[in-house]
């Protein structure tokens, strides 16, 4: 029963988890934005930006060489 029960959930399990990484993934860089905003190097517009809206972080991945 266990076996069946896995092949059938094996997709979902999967997705489970790369959501799962992906949330991690994105609480890392909001954790890093934080400490940018904390010591100064960007200003409360920026965190805002990088916190609320979907963007292309490649761009402040750049910018500040940290992500």
């Amino acid at each position: 029963i266990v076996s069946v029960y896995k092949a059938k959930t094996h997709v979902q399990r999967n997705e489970v988890q790369q959501l799962k990484i992906q949330l991690e993934e994105a609480n890392k860089r909001l954790s890093k934005a934080r400490e940018l905003l904390l010591c100064g190097d960007i200003e409360a517009y920026d965190y805002r930006t990088m916190s609320l809206t979907p963007i292309n972080w490649n761009k402040f991945e750049k910018q500040f060489d940290c992500f």
